[in-house]
């Protein structure tokens, strides 16, 4: 049988069809076809850069002898390196892994022939784990930096095959603050700890000959050839470091077993930084914007996918202890106790980074063993300056294709000015206008509903009218005349179209009772709504089954929603659904939704996950409480879509309604008491609320004095977002703290009470600009958002509705998150602006006080 499979491997090897690759960078045409295995997600990038560094993933072509499996490597590394600008010359640091010792000379040749001419050698590590993915013979992952190198040559009296890695490598290569060090041994020193001893002697040497010291190891990677002898390792690293305050308990230590070069018994890798510690929590120290951290899960009675989550929830805990979170992982190196689960491992870390807008690069392998008895282990680098952006690349179990596509859709934006043709044929001129949205800072339209309109010609079938009502009719007719310029007699200021599924009865007649309310009535008037079903026949979801056809229903469904809401010209979208219950994360729940708002041709659009983030932002929250009218699956996906919203679930409580006609009549009482009694607390900062049927307005008012905690629930939530991005500024009654403030924006004060050009009184089209709740209502990640030396804070003299004159403080870029936002908002009335090249926050206690005297 397995030789029947090897022949049938073979065969489809060889008739592999590689991709077609649209952009190749110098030396891809060289890499060959392996295997692809269907459906696999590879839950990583090719290379990440970040500042100078440049951090390319584990290469691999399992195709040909060692030798021919090296050139291909190196030919396909080099191809990355190209694509960031850089070239062999820039290699600061080479990770190689080969599944065989006895084969390394044949890498060695290939490798050397590979380094010719580089007059400043990388730095250099080699072992040979257990098992490499594909089963290939050799992994290389490279390092690369533009910074100028310094470097120290090894010591010239390496022996044996250490020393033909001596010949073709540094012992240590400095680049700035940053140090990479090659792997250092001692095989004949004696015992592991003797030789660990003089290991950290040669590292100390290595440090020093490029200007550090002992306290700037920031990460040490050690592999021993029995794990047994980890104890001793971790003794004479703290004997070594002890002269060095602080810098044991600041070194990250990953270790593992795995064979090495003339059977040393210890080997150990530094990377060194010569920037201070920041903050340290187990496993993880920060030095200026890099972190390094580490994390292992037992599997145990777990599965592979739990136990992969659990050492990445680790991972992202010694993250936040460090100010970063996931987004921010750069490289990582992954090892698990056995290959076969690889792609469980896989699907698992996609699951947990798939929203990350750019995947970390990655090596992976099989060590002989784990310390403790772990089963997956994963060392990381993570860094707070932004990713750079390199072309899309998809990895499809062949290769790296580069793929020349468009840029995630935008909306749509029709051309402003210039002239148009109305639904009645009559050509006007075009006087719709584009604005920034007062929480996102997109990029907007405010299409023009009155300039034209209406077209209109009196008549009647009956002639037996009187002079004056002859003469009244003409007067009418002529105030008629095109072109006319009347507004919708009860949507003068905005028509929202609002999507809900067929069986919703609640939302709608909720957003109207808000509306409508006795104090807001004033306020809101000339802001209507227009209602467009998306049809689901199947109402019930109980089972996963049922769940999954109405989820097909209500997705297939989206899109001639849409096509019938257009009739009605509505100005802006609320997207009436948490589809969180029925698709299973965040990426999933937001693919639909940017979809569906690509096809909005450049209206404001309202949907769950941007206006949850949103609201919850506006309160500063970070752990809050969720009630919900889903089952468990369905609650279970909803609690992961507020994670990865970067928001710590701290309870959270389902009806688990059996269809969506019932959760529309789940008693008020019963949810007062599920928010009072069961989801408050001390513990946390919020309590939000899904499920648009589920009426949730007339009990907010009501629990959250009670609860001394701000209350969202969706649909409320999904006006204020929609009313808020138009410029409606004012606060209103009956819909609790979310509207209980009144709120000045980034973007175009269009519906505020008594100004902007759609308000009552026509005062002009003047454009004001005020301040949001947050920097961006994009998914705030980390808790507290950092500025580098690029980013401009700017202030700005605004005219508000009184006229009194407001500071404006933009803090472009200041959250990470799935959605950024736009860093070229439009700006008037600049007044002054604060150079942070010089003290960042130095004048802006002045410009504050001077704006508000």
């Amino acid at each position: 049988v397995a030789q029947g499979l090897v022949r049938a491997l073979e065969q489809r090897i060889a008739g592999a069809t590689i991709p077609r690759v649209l952009s190749q960078p110098p030396g891809w045409a060289a890499m060959p076809a392996v295997p692809n295995v269907e459906g696999t997600k590879f839950p990583f990038g090719p290379k990440v850069q970040c500042g100078s560094t440049l951090w390319v993933s584990g290469a691999l072509v399992p195709i040909g002898d060692m030798a021919a499996q090296t050139r291909s490597t190196l030919s396909a590394l080099e191809g990355h390196l190209a694509d960031a600008g850089m070239s062999r010359h820039e290699i600061v640091k080479v990770d190689i892994v080969v599944l065989s010792m006895a084969e390394l000379p044949a890498l060695l040749e290939e490798y050397r022939s590979f380094m010719a001419g580089v007059s400043q050698l990388p730095a250099l590590s080699v072992h040979q784990p257990r098992g490499t993915c594909a089963a290939t013979k050799t992994e290389i992952a490279v390092t690369a930096s533009t910074l100028p190198k310094r470097v120290a040559p090894h010591d010239p009296r390496a022996g044996g095959v250490r020393g033909d890695l001596a010949a073709v490598s540094s012992a240590a290569v400095r680049c700035g603050d940053m140090a990479w060090l090659s792997a250092a041994a001692a095989p004949e020193a004696g015992d592991a700890r003797a030789q660990a001893t003089a290991v950290w002697g040669r590292i100390h040497a290595a440090l020093k000959a490029v200007g550090f010291g002992a306290g700037n190891s920031a990460c040490a990677s050690v592999v021993l050839q029995d794990m047994d002898d980890l104890g001793d390792v971790r003794t004479a690293a703290a004997a070594s470091l002890e002269s060095a305050a602080g810098a044991a308990d600041s070194l990250v230590v990953s270790a593992c077993s795995a064979g090495l070069v003339d059977d040393a018994l210890v080997e150990i890798s530094i990377n060194a930084c010569g920037l201070p510690t920041e903050a340290t929590a187990p496993s993880t120290a920060r030095r200026g914007d890099l972190v390094w951290t580490t994390a292992s899960a037992v599997a145990g009675s777990r599965s592979v996918r739990d136990a992969t989550l659990a050492c990445w929830r680790q991972l992202e805990l010694n993250l936040d202890a460090a100010g970063l979170t996931r987004h921010d992982v750069v490289k990582v190196e992954a090892m698990i106790g056995d290959l076969a689960a690889v792609f469980d491992f896989n699907q698992a870390t996609w699951e947990y980074l798939s929203v990350m807008d750019r995947m970390p690069a990655m090596i992976l392998s099989e060590p002989r063993a784990l310390p403790d008895g772990a089963f997956v282990h994963l060392s990381a680098i993570a860094s707070a300056l932004p990713k750079r952006h390199f072309p899309k690349t998809v990895y499809d179990g062949r290769r790296w294709a580069v793929v020349e596509e468009p840029l995630p859709a935008l909306p749509a934006m029709p051309p402003t000015g210039g002239r148009k043709v109305l639904a009645s044929g009559l050509e006007v001129e075009n006087k719709d206008v584009t604005y920034t949205g007062g929480l996102s800072g997109k990029k907007l339209r405010m299409p023009d509903e009155q300039h034209g309109l209406p077209v209109s010609m009196l008549n009647s079938t009956k002639r037996n009218f009187s002079e004056a009502q002859s003469a009244a009719m003409a007067k009418i007719q002529e105030s008629l005349k095109p072109p006319c310029d009347h507004p919708n007699m009860l949507n003068f200021k905005l028509t929202l179209g609002l999507f809900i599924p067929s069986t919703n009865t609640t939302m709608e007649q909720e957003l109207w009772s808000i509306l409508k309310h006795d104090k807001n009535a004033g306020k809101c008037a000339g802001i209507g709504m227009h209602t467009v079903n998306v049809i689901t026949p199947k109402p019930r979801v109980g089972t996963a089954e049922e769940v999954a056809q109405y989820r097909d229903a209500f997705l297939g469904g989206m899109k001639a929603s849409l096509t019938t809401m257009k009739q009605a010209r509505p100005r802006a979208y609320i997207m009436g659904m948490s589809i969180e219950h029925i698709l299973p994360d965040l990426m999933s729940v937001q693919k639909p939704m940017l979809d569906f708002e690509a096809e909005c041709e450049g209206l404001a659009f309202s949907e769950w996950t941007t206006a949850a983030a949103a609201g919850l932002n506006k309160f500063q929250a970070t752990r809050i409480a969720l009630l919900a009218p889903f089952d468990p699956a369905g609650m279970g996906h909803a609690v992961k879509v507020f994670t990865e919203l970067g928001f710590e679930v701290v309870r959270e409580l389902g009806f688990g309604c059996a269809s969506t006609i019932d959760i529309g009549h789940v008693p008020f009482d019963a949810k007062k008491r599920a928010i009072v009694e069961a989801l408050a607390g001390p513990d946390v900062d919020a309590i939000i609320q899904c499920g648009t049927n589920l009426s949730l307005t007339p009990v907010i008012e009501a629990v959250e004095p009670m609860t001394g905690k701000p209350v969202l629930g969706i649909n409320q939530t999904l006006l204020w977002y929609a009313l808020r991005e138009a410029g409606f500024a004012d606060k209103l009654d009956g819909a609790g703290r979310l509207f209980g403030s009144t709120e000045l924006f980034t973007g175009a004060k269009l519906l505020g009470h008594g100004c902007g050009f759609l308000g009552a009184s026509g005062c002009g089209s003047k454009v004001a600009h005020g301040s949001v709740d947050r920097p961006s209502t994009t998914p705030v990640h980390a808790k507290s958002p950092r500025l580098n030396a690029s980013e401009h804070v700017q202030a700005f003299t605004i005219a508000g509705a009184a006229g009194a004159k407001v500071l404006l403080l933009m803090l472009p870029g200041a959250c990470a998150g799935p959605f950024r936002g736009s860093r070229d908002q439009e700006q008037v009335s600049m007044s002054s602006s604060v150079d942070p090249s010089d003290a960042l926050w130095r004048d802006v206690h002045s410009h504050v006080q001077g704006a508000l005297a």
